[in-house]
């Protein structure tokens, strides 16, 4: 699923999508920004409140930083790669 709006957070459609997933275990959050920026810390505690007891919750994004860019597009590209590995298996 993708989240487009953060505010007001959409509780109510996140509670109903989980619902339809009985066998599923796990959320992944993936940003591809660094952990310290983009919607992580906004969004995990509120996914968190919403998930069933059977699911867990875990975070995918570039390591923490000062800067949201590395400043190197081939160590850009492999970031993006282990984001895919990382977040949907790809």
């Amino acid at each position: 699923m993708r989240v487009e709006q953060l505010y007001p957070f959409p509780a109510e459609q996140l509670a109903a999508i989980f619902e339809r997933y009985p066998d599923a275990t796990e959320v992944v959050w993936v940003q591809e920004e660094p952990e310290n920026m983009g919607a992580w810390h906004f969004v995990g505690e509120r996914i968190r409140q919403l998930l069933p007891d059977r699911m867990r919750l875990s975070g995918v994004s570039r390591f923490e930083s000062g800067s949201p860019a590395t400043g190197s597009h081939a160590i850009h590209d492999q970031e993006q790669q282990a984001l895919l590995e990382q977040g949907i298996g790809l």
